[in-house]
């Protein structure tokens, strides 16, 4: 099996889903024969060592919204002459884009996160960038099918390859007959408004749960904040801060996710995998995950649901379901090297130098 090189593009480096998720599976993807490099954009970047001493190469570049990072993408992809640019970024999508393709004619993969449904200048803004720097993109990946069917928007279709976690997870299946507390609720995330963690800390604090916290709080409100405080004061926030949710997930009764959108949350799929019961919005990014056991869905608009749900003796996990699907790194450093393999051996094979989109 012959080695590729791939190039991760990212934004800041932080503790949240893709940079985790390349964090648990760098030894599976050098057992896929696929060395990598990292590249993280602008300023603070609190998970850069974790990244390094998972074994990746890590760079740090301007803003691409900046000359200065795109010629300083444009210097690294030109000595290193990858096989592919994996670009995970939304942001500065185009120069990206123009940045990885004419420096060295390289293949270009893209990962959609998210559900991105931009309006006015901002929707006229992706339109534009994907009609100029999509036809140098060799495959556009999906990490969802919710994802897959937003970006038909886009006139993209894209291939899905799900999200994965950590093999600690997996490792850490909780069985029936754990003596974790019903009222012990967890939430994972950093704290963008796309969160609507105060949806969920409203319903928590008034009927009485004790709450794990995890993730940065650069972007919190206000109101998030206070509402941590007050929990904090009452000696009912047992734990706050970015560490791993995995301890959290084995002790806690219920997994609460409120998001108003997702791609395919990396946190989700942490709790599916110890056996956390979830309760999570009826949100689109999120339908991947309806019937699969301990796994409850409430519309966000049933405020009175999620309290019945979220009661005061504590969450009661909903009964049957099915099995998830294969969450472990080794099957997502597998799908991705057989992409990778595939956008290369195109280009070697002299079938065109510019990507289409399947």
């Amino acid at each position: 099996m012959s080695e590729l090189k791939v190039i991760h593009l990212l934004g800041r480096l932080y503790p949240s889903g893709m940079e985790r998720m390349l964090a648990s599976a760098a030894q599976d993807f050098v057992e896929q024969g696929i060395r990598s490099i990292v590249i993280g954009q602008g300023e603070g970047h609190p998970f850069r060592d974790d990244l390094a001493n998972a074994g990746y190469d890590v760079r740090v570049v301007p803003s691409l919204r900046t000359l200065a990072g795109c010629f300083a993408l444009w210097r690294i992809v030109s000595a290193e002459r990858p096989d592919v640019v994996h670009i995970h970024t939304e942001s500065a999508f185009l120069p990206a884009v123009l940045s990885s393709y004419l420096s060295a004619r390289t293949r270009v993969v893209r990962t959609v996160h998210s559900v991105f449904r931009p309006h006015g200048k901002a929707a006229f803004s992706r339109r534009v960038q994907a009609m100029l720097a999509d036809r140098f993109v060799a495959q556009f990946v999906a990490p969802s099918p919710d994802v897959a069917k937003n970006e038909l928007n886009w006139n993209r279709k894209l291939q899905v390859i799900y999200n994965w976690v950590s093999s600690d997870y997996i490792a850490a299946k909780r069985h029936s007959g754990s003596n974790a507390s019903p009222l012990h609720a967890i939430l994972v995330g950093n704290c963008a408004s796309v969160k609507n963690h105060e949806f969920a800390l409203k319903h928590l604090m008034a009927n009485g749960y004790v709450v794990s916290h995890h993730g940065n709080e650069a972007h919190a409100t206000a109101l998030e904040r206070e509402m941590l405080e007050s929990l904090a004061s009452q000696g009912r926030l047992r734990y706050r801060g970015s560490e791993p949710p995995l301890q959290s997930l084995k002790n806690g009764g219920v997994f609460v996710l409120p998001s108003l959108h997702e791609g395919m949350s990396v946190a989700l799929a942490e709790a599916i995998a110890v056996g956390t019961p979830c309760l999570v919005a009826d949100s689109i990014g999120l339908s991947w995950a309806k019937g699969i056991q301990g796994v409850e869905h409430i519309s966000l608009l049933e405020e009175d649901a999620w309290s019945s749900a979220l009661r005061e003796t504590g969450y009661l996990p909903v009964a049957g379901g099915s099995a998830p699907p294969d969450l472990s790194p080794r099957r997502g450093a597998e799908e991705y090297a057989e992409l990778y393999r595939t956008v290369a051996n195109h280009i070697r094979s002299g079938r065109g130098a510019i990507g289409r989109r399947v």
